[in-house]
């Protein structure tokens, strides 16, 4: 059994482009009906962008303010009210260094579905502002397969809202990924799942945080990494029952999978509890395949390769098919 070492050496030579000149590149966006706004910053409603856009982040964050100045494609998601069962796909493959930012608006008892697919083949930061009114559903499916990201999300579910993210990251050389959800309202619902993948020296910071700032809220936090090779992540957890949300749930699950004896991870699970009228539980696992599963599918015919695989697309798949379809393409 290998060495697991816990985040003792993980670091990330991370060399922000900060004098690299940018250049502005619209990202494609399809949406299934014309019922929902999809529009670039520039052609937005003034008001719209004055009482959502950058409200969500403090700006005196040296990367968000950094951000907020040199956005190069801006990307407004509006759903009117009562507006049902909607998707949108956006996706960017630039070859430059990008600031690109999605704000997504669901009105009073509204739905949609969001893929986002940032494949950059350079250095981008990634921000995503969410905002859930009364009644409302946003799901978010986020993939992230670039050179390097600063990736932020930060979203808000009103009362009897729900906000669902997913996020998988791959073939990426480093990754700071932050993501916050705020349930404001009573019985609010926030689930975030992480998923990654790290080969070679890749790097991974992954940090979310869910807070229940309302009563009857529920949560769901769940992290599946697989690492191989000598790459590292660390990955921060936390679920904050603040004084107020008496009766609600909160539950946060991480499971890492250790394929070679240079791979490392510093799992950080946290609760933080201001009531004790609550359910709330958190666990971390990090293990590696067992043998004997190996030894059963190679005596059926497969590959150690083979089986690996199986195993791998096998582990994603409980979090969405299509989380387990993007990494049968990547393995």
């Amino acid at each position: 059994m290998p060495e697991w070492k816990y985040g003792i050496k993980i670091s990330a030579p991370v060399n922000f482009p900060f004098a690299q000149a940018l250049q502005n590149e619209p990202v494609v966006c399809n949406a299934t009906s014309n019922k929902v706004q999809v529009v670039d910053f520039a052609n937005a409603d003034p008001k719209l962008m004055n009482a959502y856009c950058m409200k969500l982040f403090p700006l005196d964050s040296k990367i968000i303010a950094y951000h907020a100045a040199n956005i190069t494609s801006g990307t407004l998601i509006y759903v009117p009210p009562n507006t049902k069962g909607e998707l949108v796909t956006i996706k960017s493959s630039s070859v430059n260094f990008q600031c690109q930012h999605i704000l997504v608006v669901v009105d009073t008892g509204s739905s949609i579905e969001i893929v986002d697919e940032n494949r950059n083949a350079a250095w981008s930061t990634h921000v995503i502002e969410l905002v859930v009114h009364e009644n409302g559903h946003a799901k978010l499916l986020s993939i992230t397969a670039t050179e390097s990201t600063i990736t932020l999300k930060r979203a808000q579910a009103m009362e009897g809202g729900s906000v669902e993210i997913i996020e998988c990251i791959h073939s990426s050389s480093f990754v700071h990924s932050n993501t916050a959800i705020s349930l404001l309202g009573r019985e609010a619902e926030g689930k975030v799942s992480t998923v990654f993948y790290g080969r070679a020296k890749e790097v991974f910071d992954i940090s979310s945080r869910i807070d229940h700032l309302a009563p009857f809220t529920i949560s769901r936090m769940t992290t599946k990494g697989i690492l191989t090779d000598s790459s590292k992540a660390i990955v921060r957890g936390n679920i904050d029952m603040h004084k107020v949300a008496s009766k609600s749930k909160g539950k946060q699950v991480e499971q890492i999978l250790l394929l070679s004896k240079d791979a490392e991870v510093d799992p950080i699970p946290m609760l933080q509890a201001e009531t004790n009228d609550i359910e709330c539980s958190h666990s971390a696992a990090i293990g590696r395949i067992d043998p004997e599963i190996l030894f059963y599918m190679n005596s059926r015919g497969l590959s150690e390769e083979e089986s690996k695989k199986v195993i791998i697309t096998g582990f994603f798949d409980t979090i969405d098919p299509r989380v387990s379809d993007e990494m049968r393409e990547v393995l």
